[in-house]
């Protein structure tokens, strides 16, 4: 499922939103402080089910998004006391109450009358920012990963740690892989074509990871079942926590939108230019499509290298989007 347009009602309390978005990729810009990071946040929070974090719920009253499948599910920001079911029976709603839970109804296409209640997620949805900065207490979840950052304050980063669990799902991938494999070679379906299709994709995927590490004289060790790389200076081996920033957020993205295999997926950046060389911005969302051309993407970008490689029909600007309530 993809997203055919999102709307935002009280966006800064001064302006009103309307974006229709394209199956592919879309590219949001704007001004500084325009609202473009709210507004991919909130989209994510809502596809994602995670809701969002407490400073972000005075910069808009509601959201709401039509779907590929034409139905409709919105967010909006309410008080303990609101109670308007009766007023709006025809929609979904998502009430955020002090971000202390979520509550979910889901609403008849057709007839418009409440059929079940659902939780997230609503589509296969993968959220980058840039991560390469120091984590929030307020952030962390597993106590064990705040006393180790605190204990390797210059080694951590909240990039390190969502890319750990990026690699962590990799793993997961590579083992549901093998598995696949061997029930298919048990009951004699894996032909040489069936072979080749499953790991083409894997085979791709590193192909494009030696390609874009070669300016950098590294590339995948592919003897390897971890993801490590040798480095040309020395020959060696070496795990993917040595990496640079940029080397890291790149690895990131790519490995998302990987893992999501060729199933319709979106995938929604923040500014993922920042620590990338104007090489890999130029080529980034053509090589996500490259791995899953079934991969709807929102990024919102600052850099005109991202939409050299002719993506500049998929830019929308803020201005071009919202409208002044006064």
């Amino acid at each position: 499922m993809k997203i055919k347009s999102v709307s935002i009602d009280g966006l800064w309390g001064r302006y009103s939103m309307k974006w229709n978005l394209n199956p592919d990729v879309n590219v949001l810009s704007g001004i500084n402080g325009s609202g473009k990071s709210t507004i991919l946040l909130a989209i994510a929070g809502l596809i994602s089910g995670k809701g969002l974090r407490q400073r972000y719920l005075n910069r808009f009253k509601k959201l709401t998004l039509e779907m590929s499948d034409n139905s409709r599910v919105s967010l909006r920001i309410a008080t303990p006391l609101e109670d308007d079911a009766d007023d709006r029976p025809n929609e979904t709603r998502i009430w955020i109450v002090n971000c202390k839970y979520t509550q979910i109804i889901s609403i008849d296409k057709e007839g418009g009358y409440p059929i079940s209640e659902n939780t997230f997620p609503i589509a296969d949805c993968e959220f980058i920012s840039t991560f390469d900065f120091p984590i929030s207490k307020d952030d962390i979840k597993e106590a064990i990963r705040y006393v180790n950052y605190i204990s390797n304050t210059h080694k951590i980063s909240e990039l390190d740690l969502i890319l750990d669990n990026m690699v962590d799902r990799y793993r997961s991938y590579q083992i549901d892989l093998s598995t696949t494999m061997s029930k298919m070679m048990a009951s004699g379906e894996a032909s040489s074509e069936t072979v080749k299709q499953l790991f083409g994709r894997k085979n791709t995927f590193l192909d494009l990871l030696d390609d874009l590490f070669q300016g950098a004289g590294k590339r995948m060790n592919r003897d390897k079942g971890e993801i490590e790389f040798i480095f040309d200076s020395d020959g060696k081996s070496h795990p993917y926590s040595e990496l640079s920033a940029g080397e890291k957020q790149l690895l990131l993205i790519l490995l998302a939108v990987f893992i999501q295999g060729e199933q319709e997926a979106i995938l929604i950046m923040d500014e993922p230019e920042i620590s990338l060389h104007i090489d890999w911005q130029n080529r980034l969302l053509s090589d996500i499509r490259k791995l899953n051309p079934n991969c709807q993407v929102i990024v919102s970008t600052h850099s005109p290298a991202m939409i050299l490689d002719g993506w500049h029909s998929a830019v929308v600007n803020m201005e071009d989007i919202t409208t002044s309530l006064s």
